[in-house]
């Protein structure tokens, strides 16, 4: 028992949790050392700074993917707002009684029929 007693050298981080106010000296046995101080496999610099960067890049993969379909659904719903309008002119739309059903009505209004497959192009659908 003695003999690893000697060998024992613990880790020369600082732990805070909730017993502790200031942190406290980390209770595991160091494994390594980085720049003359003992650390343990948790608190070893090179490897947290890993971790810590793969977090990063996992973090980053998942934000650009929100933000994406953010954008999507921004873009769904100003295509929705779009044909609600259309829709709207539509149900406003009244043909009038002295023109003959052409593209172009004498009042200069153009027929829905247009407006809804220029829509239609613009959005690539």
């Amino acid at each position: 028992m003695a003999n690893k007693r000697a060998a024992y050298k613990p880790c020369s981080a600082m732990v805070h949790d909730a017993y502790s106010f200031r942190g406290r000296p980390c209770s595991k046995s160091a494994v390594m050392e980085h720049d003359g101080k003992a650390y343990c496999n948790s608190h070893d610099p090179v490897k947290r700074k890993a971790r810590q960067e793969a977090r990063d890049k996992r973090w980053n993969a998942e934000f650009d993917a929100s933000m994406k379909a953010h954008e999507r659904q921004s873009q769904q719903a100003a295509d929705l707002a779009r044909a609600v309008e259309l829709l709207g002119d539509a149900l406003a739309f009244t043909r009038c009684v002295s023109c003959p059903d052409t593209m172009h009505c004498d009042c200069g209004r153009v027929r829905l029929d247009e407006e809804i497959e220029a829509f239609v192009s613009r959005s690539g659908r």
